[in-house]
């Protein structure tokens, strides 16, 4: 690691540190070329994991931009440390901003779904990357998980708000970290007023979860946004044409097929997921036409 006294690559000088994660640290600096602060990360050991991980992050940052992402300057080398130089960005934390809006924050360190495992591996091999699920049966991953935990939970107290974790016993700390309830009748009754009877948990969700049963009105294949993480869409061009039939001040997100003809209107024209043929299958679950795309440069979903 280079000194605050000296120049990396002869331009950047460290000011200070200003956080540091799982494999880096990141630092300010001032670009004295350009007389403007940017921030620095630099990969903390020369393990050749980090390394393919690091150059996974460049590459990823480099094909992006978007006013919601910081802009990627450079990279380099530092002795055997690798770094990236990135676009400062000023402001408070997230704990800072969310402040007096809410008195708690829910985590869950994922556990992946079937849907969300193989909407992942197509995105994958389209865009040349690997991922990998974590194991929390691993004892070295759940002793950093467990760190995170905390130091999460201290950010959250220091900031008037209370950490939960879903659906993961282990992290639990009493007086700390408290168990999460997507569902919870408790709340429920407070806001209603009244008691909730034949209070039971919610069955067929995560092992650990403690949501109280509940009946879910949502519906699969109805977002058009097509996140990869996401499991709730199978077929994107049914949930494109499902979210195009959708009537905002009507009482369904779709029109129901069974419906009477008169109310139908067009629901004849709502495929089912059986019917659906994708005709770009061999890209993956990402669309390609410019329509589709849902950023600041289009202004319109279709």
């Amino acid at each position: 690691m280079t000194s605050t006294t000296d120049l990396l690559d002869g331009r950047y000088r460290l000011v200070r540190l200003l956080g540091q994660g799982g494999m880096s640290d990141v630092y300010e600096a001032i670009d004295e070329r350009s007389d403007t602060a940017v921030a620095i990360k630099f990969v903390r050991s020369a393990d050749p994991e980090l390394a393919r991980r690091f150059a996974q992050e460049v590459r990823a940052l480099g094909r992006v931009e978007h006013p919601g992402l910081v802009r990627l300057i450079g990279t380099g080398l530092a002795g055997d440390h690798a770094y990236l130089v990135m676009e400062l960005v000023q402001g408070s934390t997230l704990a800072e901003a969310l402040q007096g809006t809410t008195g708690e924050v829910v985590i869950s360190f994922a556990q992946i779904y079937r849907k969300t495992a193989r909407n992942m591996a197509l995105t994958a091999n389209e865009f040349d990357f690997s991922w990998r699920e974590h194991n929390l049966d691993d004892p070295t991953f759940l002793a950093v998980a467990r760190d995170l935990a905390t130091e999460l939970a201290h950010i959250a107290a220091s900031c008037s708000m209370q950490l939960r974790v879903c659906s993961q016993k282990a992290f639990l700390q009493p007086g700390l970290i408290e168990e999460a309830r997507c569902v919870d009748a408790e709340r429920l009754e407070r806001v209603a007023g009244r008691p909730i009877l034949n209070k039971t948990r919610q069955k067929g969700n995560r092992k650990e979860c403690a949501c109280s049963a509940s009946r879910d009105i949502g519906e699969y294949d109805t977002c058009p946004h097509g996140c990869v993480y996401c499991y709730a869409v199978q077929h994107r061009d049914l949930a494109l044409q499902r979210y195009k039939a959708h009537d905002p001040h009507g009482e369904f997100l779709f029109p129901p097929i069974d419906l009477p003809t008169e109310q139908a209107q067009d629901a004849s024209q709502i495929i089912a997921p059986a019917t659906v043929r994708r005709s770009r299958q061999h890209n993956g679950p990402h669309p390609t036409s410019q329509k589709e795309h849902i950023g600041p440069q289009q202004g319109t979903l279709f």
